[in-house]
């Protein structure tokens, strides 16, 4: 009795659990007429994320020797999927850079790999695979200078940046 007891309480706070995660996905809303709702509250066309990709090019982060995506740049990209949906005349460039630690062959494939991280995500959210272009850019050009775990963790990045010239 305790036994099943105990498996019908793992079963409902798990199934609980997935569900909490899929609102937590969903922070990005349509508000019918064709505003998003970030999760950082702001109400324009696209987030503040996309406009900075749309100007000067965005950055999501990685953890030291690592391509996996945290949840916060999930739901950047999230947002700069629904921007590339709505533009499908536009190329995107995904750049992957590494901290400065390590030799040149392991950080080229590295940045790859981070690079390729992104370019699958938003594939995965309906963008043409055919319009994104994955690099590396291996420890080459690192954001900062220095040696500090502060200074590797802003180079340890993907910067997407837009290829084809603005539509009207």
């Amino acid at each position: 009795m305790f036994k099943g007891l105990f498996l019908s309480s793992v079963l409902v706070l798990s199934l609980a659990a997935c569900n909490k995660n899929r609102e937590s996905a969903a922070d990005i809303s349509s508000n019918g007429d064709g505003l998003y709702e970030s999760n950082y509250g702001s109400s324009s066309k696209y987030s503040a994320y996309v406009e900075a990709v749309k100007s000067t090019g965005s950055k999501v982060y990685f953890d030291f020797d690592s391509s996996k995506l945290n949840g916060e740049d999930k739901i950047l990209l999230n947002e700069l999927a629904i921007y590339m949906n709505d533009h499908p005349g536009k190329r995107f460039m995904v750049e992957g850079h590494c901290d400065i630690r390590g030799e040149q062959s392991y950080n080229i494939a590295l940045g790859y790999n981070r690079a390729s991280t992104v370019v699958e995500y938003l594939k995965d959210r309906g963008v043409d695979g055919s319009r994104l272009v994955a690099i590396s850019r291996g420890k080459e050009e690192p954001e900062f200078l220095g040696s500090t775990p502060e200074v590797h963790a802003k180079n340890r990045r993907a910067r997407i940046v837009i290829l084809s010239p603005e539509e009207n």
